[in-house]
């Protein structure tokens, strides 16, 4: 993860999602993104950007 969301307990937002609370999801899924944002540029690297028809 990154550096802004350090501070974050993974552990803790799943706990907290299991007893119920709907922003640990919200909190859960700013996490993740960010992560797979991060993977999906490091993939992607250069390739061309395609425009659809």
């Amino acid at each position: 993860m990154n550096d802004s969301n350090s501070d974050v307990s993974i552990s803790r937002l799943f706990q907290e999602l299991k007893s119920g609370n709907h922003q640990a999801a919200e909190e859960l899924w700013a996490v993740y993104f960010e992560c797979l944002i991060t993977v999906a540029r490091k993939q992607l690297g250069d390739a061309p950007i395609r425009v659809a028809d």
